[in-house]
């Protein structure tokens, strides 16, 4: 599996009140930043760093083929009357 498909997998075992179900509360002034809120916090900063590197990776193959095709439409360009 991939580091996203790990990052799903842990999330989606975490319980979440249903929307329905849901009272706004004050965060009480002893309390503090929960567990469960830097556990998430770690989890978007990896997120962050993996969702580039997957569309990077997606994209090679897009950038490959347009690499191939740069330099004709180049050559292309040099010679406008060899267009006609």
């Amino acid at each position: 599996m991939g580091a996203v498909d790990d990052l799903v997998a842990m999330t989606d075992g975490i319980s979440l009140q249903r929307i329905d179900e849901a009272a706004a509360v004050g965060r009480p002034a002893g309390v503090g930043v929960t567990h469960a809120e830097r556990e998430f916090d770690a989890l978007v900063e990896e997120q962050l760093a993996s969702w580039p590197a997957e569309a990077e990776a997606a994209a090679r193959p897009a950038r490959l083929s347009a690499s191939r095709v740069d330099p004709a439409a180049k050559a292309a360009d040099f010679f406008p009357d060899r267009r006609r």
